[in-house]
């Protein structure tokens, strides 16, 4: 399991309407880690989540963002893994996490949202959400099992979808932040996954 935060500033004449993670030590299939499709462009993103790598020592993540323009910028990042995913064997793809946001019990489809100011920027709140989930990619004659998208509402109004994969880690955690103008307006957070589940929770 590997953090990552993607953020962009200062798009006001051409703003983002969408985000992808690309993780090209991975195993085919399991390259694409998520998409974020924005509902309307965005002069500023700011993402956090953790993901899977397969690959030990340096390992390339793409991260590309598509503009309203239709221009794409891309970044490529460099990482060292010590400790890379087997995504063949199911007993190595659960990450008991340490810190932070827990669940009272190991029930799949418990969630936590959480919308909070953020230090130093009152221009902006973050809200933080996760379900407990194993998200399990195919393994050995098993179908997939993992959460496949993710939508968020806010004041009853799409905001974003997220379309993840099994290269997100298991109890997939997502974090965006919100203009602090719509902060107190109520957002909801649903989830689906790949045999027909809907899971849902409002900030708190």
């Amino acid at each position: 399991m590997v953090p990552i935060f993607v953020e962009a500033k200062n798009n006001t004449d051409d703003p983002v309407t969408s985000i992808t993670v690309d993780v090209h030590g991975n195993p085919a299939g399991l390259q694409r880690a998520f998409e974020v499709r924005f509902e309307k462009p965005q002069e500023r993103v700011f993402i956090s989540s953790r993901i899977r790598m397969a690959s030990t020592g340096n390992s390339n993540v793409t991260i590309s963002a598509t503009l309203k323009s239709g221009k794409q910028t891309t970044t490529q990042l460099h990482t060292i893994i010590s400790k890379p995913t087997a995504f063949d064997n199911p007993d190595l793809l659960t990450y008991e996490f340490k810190g932070g946001y827990k669940f009272p019990t190991n029930e799949i489809g418990q969630t936590i949202v959480a919308n909070k100011p953020i230090r130093g920027n009152s221009n902006y709140y973050r809200v933080s959400s996760m379900i407990y989930h194993p998200m399990l990619p195919s393994l050995q004659g098993s179908p997939d099992y993992y959460v496949n998208k993710m939508q968020i509402y806010i004041d009853g109004n799409l905001f974003a979808t997220v379309l993840p994969t099994p290269a997100m880690s298991n109890n997939p955690f997502y974090a965006f932040d919100i203009d602090a103008n719509v902060a107190d307006k109520p957002i909801l957070v649903e989830w689906q996954d790949t045999r027909g589940h809907s899971f849902k929770a409002e900030a708190k």
